[in-house]
């Protein structure tokens, strides 16, 4: 049982590493698309000059 124990601890351990992880990657992701939608804004306001 005490086995079992540390066993779960470590697993939830590492999920919540894993989850630190994803979230980093979703902020990196939606700073990524943020900037695009800026590039892409300023491209048409430069075409249409």
């Amino acid at each position: 049982m005490d086995i079992f124990l540390t066993m779960l601890d470590k697993f939830s351990s590492i999920l919540n590493i894993f989850l630190l992880m994803m979230d980093k990657i979703f902020q990196m992701l939606n700073k990524f698309l943020f900037m695009m939608d800026i590039v892409e804004r300023c491209w048409t306001i430069f075409l249409k000059c």
